[in-house]
């Protein structure tokens, strides 16, 4: 069938969305995110975020043959957005050269992004220190600010296919609504 992706940073939303969408389509599947390799004593950035991408295309080709359609909150077109952004964070031309590897592989394949989640640094910020999960407060605002703009720049030129557009429009204004009023009563609490 096909792989349907939602794309964008670590904490824009993506699960939430996914979850909802899932609710609303029982027959599409949720596929998990691949466990990514474990870190080996004095490996490098570079090379782990090699690995990460690699464990990504194997698991979606994987996918992409399957007779059922997929639900992604992540794709290897993530990884070159990310190394676009280690490339400036870090100083590093190499990150550019792997990110130009990444895109070469990336673009012989249709991903079918039906949503990119766009959020700012700062809400990030606030999503990440919100749900607490482990390792979420080693993000470098910095690093954070530079990888929403890397992102943007990446998925701007990638279509977003229409076909799921409104129902994802009114998806998301669903979630707000509800984060709106949870708001209101934390606060009358």
């Amino acid at each position: 069938m096909s792989v349907l992706v939602i794309e964008g940073v670590t904490a824009s939303g993506k699960t939430t969305l996914v979850n909802r969408l899932l609710e609303k389509h029982p027959e599409w599947k949720l596929a998990p995110e691949p466990t990514p390799p474990p870190v080996e004593e004095g490996q490098d950035l570079l090379e782990r975020q090699g690995k990460i991408f690699q464990s990504f295309m194997d698991h979606c080709l994987k996918l992409i043959n399957a007779d059922e359609t997929y639900l992604l909150d992540y794709s290897p077109a993530g990884c070159v957005a990310f190394s676009l952004a280690l490339a400036k964070y870090e100083n590093n031309d190499d990150y550019l050269g792997q990110a130009a590897m990444f895109n070469d592989v990336c673009q012989k394949y249709d991903w079918h992004i039906i949503a990119f989640l766009d959020p700012t640094p700062e809400e990030v910020k606030t999503r990440l220190r919100r749900r607490a999960r482990r390792g979420d407060d080693a993000w470098d605002p910095l690093f954070l600010e530079i990888l929403c703009d890397e992102y943007k720049k990446y998925f701007k030129d990638i279509p977003v296919s229409e076909v799921y557009k409104d129902e994802i429009a009114k998806l998301r204004e669903e979630i707000d609504r509800e984060k709106v009023l949870k708001h209101m009563h934390d606060k009358l609490d």
